[in-house]
């Protein structure tokens, strides 16, 4: 779960999303009521870990990870690339050291238990077009 929000840092994720993005079609029951169990669990743990259990809001249609979306390793080496490819033809020395950069956003694996498939409809993709969860 914190890794969907995460992916969708400073904006609200809408409950469909979440829900398909946890479960697909595996989950039987209430899916707002499972959610919601997910969501109490994963302020316990971010207030367990030393973190602001405040981190993740309540908002319309549903939930937000109120972090800055730089902060966010995926979402500032999805940022990195993009204005690589944007230098690339005219300037390959700057290109090649944000490249770089991209590169130095990821630490450790990538999330293994993010759906590969995209997220919501359109979906949450890196720059280079992959599925979200890794690259």
């Amino acid at each position: 779960m914190l890794a969907l929000l995460a992916l969708s840092a400073g904006r609200v994720v809408a409950l469909p999303v979440l829900v398909d993005g946890l479960w697909g079609e595996d989950l039987s029951g209430n899916p707002g009521n499972a959610l919601q169990v997910r969501v109490s669990k994963l302020r316990r743990a971010l207030g367990s870990a030393g973190a602001p259990s405040a981190l993740v809001l309540t908002r319309p249609p549903r939930y937000l990870l109120d972090v800055d979306p730089h902060q966010v390793d995926a979402l500032r080496s999805t940022d990195r690339v993009a204005a690589a490819r944007g230098v690339a033809d005219s300037d390959p020395v700057a290109a090649a050291t944000l490249y770089r950069e991209a590169l130095s956003c990821w630490r450790g694996a990538a999330p293994g238990r993010v759906r590969r498939r995209p997220v919501g409809g359109a979906g949450v993709r890196p720059a280079d077009g992959a599925p979200a969860g890794g690259p």
